[in-house]
């Protein structure tokens, strides 16, 4: 029942129980805060179709999610082609486990379409950051059969 759009989310870790308030302050642990794009369906772009990133604009600067990206098939058996028919164009990517582990990094040699291979990696779901030459990144989320 949440509203679809970019809302700012907190999470906080505390080594003691306490109450969590939006407020917290103390050095007992950790607060982070996110934006999130929160999107009408979660199965949005699933199954034989590609998803096409819309344009959105963050309140932060570093990370603009950019029109023009498609990757398909999503989900796949862990080959993806991402192409780029917009103005970001990627340098570098690299695709991490929904952990946080960095499980492939590499140069991107053609600004057009990148072919990715994740076969030997298990089941689930990643998340592949592109960056561009001035520092600016895109997150899109990859789902391995």
């Amino acid at each position: 029942t949440a509203t679809p759009g970019i809302t700012a989310v907190r999470v906080v870790m505390r080594r003691q129980p306490t109450s969590i308030s939006p407020c917290l302050v103390g050095n007992q642990g950790e607060t982070e805060d996110y934006y999130v794009n929160l999107t009408a369906s979660s199965f949005q772009g699933f199954g034989e179709n590609p998803i096409t990133i819309a344009e959105v604009k963050t309140p932060t600067e570093n990370v603009v999610i950019n029109s023009g990206i498609t990757v398909g098939p999503n989900p796949s058996t862990g080959r993806y082609n991402v192409s780029f028919n917009g103005g970001f164009i990627p340098v570098q990517y690299d695709i991490f486990s929904t952990n946080g582990h960095a499980v492939k990094s590499a140069k991107v040699v053609s600004a057009k379409i990148l072919q990715l291979d994740i076969t030997s990696m298990p089941a689930g779901l990643y998340l592949l950051r592109l960056t561009d030459g001035s520092g600016k990144t895109q997150m899109l989320k990859l789902i391995k059969e």
